[in-house]
């Protein structure tokens, strides 16, 4: 067997949620008996006015590891206690950098940034849980393939 080179590339993906709960979808396709690093930085925004002025934002970041094994979305195996502190394979969001209350709940609930699989690809799912604002998505995903064949 013989190890593959890393390669890094990072894509872009812009649309809209709405308010309310309100979902933005990023795919990334996983090819077969490839393993990926993803890391995503979310980024929602909003203006109001004419000419428009920026209003509110939210900043987020997440990373994911997933494999395609012979066809199969599967996870690593997580390492437990200690040395993982998120005690995951999906690392689920990492952190909210900041979020205006435009993009938080009613009741103070903020949006959130999800990772999943979607047949072999990697998928990123915001969802804006603003009470009172649509959000512009920016969605940036760096992603590193490796494997072995």
């Amino acid at each position: 067997m013989t190890s593959l080179a890393p390669i890094t590339e990072r894509k872009i993906f812009t649309g809209t949620a709405a308010q309310g709960g309100g979902t933005f979808t990023a795919d990334i396709p996983i090819p077969t008996d490839r393993f990926f690093y993803l890391r995503a930085w979310a980024f929602l925004t909003a203006a109001t006015g004419s000419p428009p002025h920026l209003t509110a934002v939210g900043g987020y970041t997440s990373e994911y590891l997933k494999c395609n094994n012979n066809g199969t979305l599967v996870a690593p195996a997580a390492i437990t206690g200690s040395s993982n502190s998120q005690s995951s394979t999906s690392l689920r969001p990492v952190r909210i950098i900041a979020q205006d209350t435009a993009f938080q709940s009613g009741g103070g609930a903020p949006s959130t940034v999800d990772w999943s699989g979607s047949g072999t690809n990697a998928r990123l799912t915001v969802t804006n849980n603003g009470a009172s604002q649509d959000a512009d998505v920016t969605v940036v995903i760096e992603f590193s393939v490796m494997g072995s064949v």
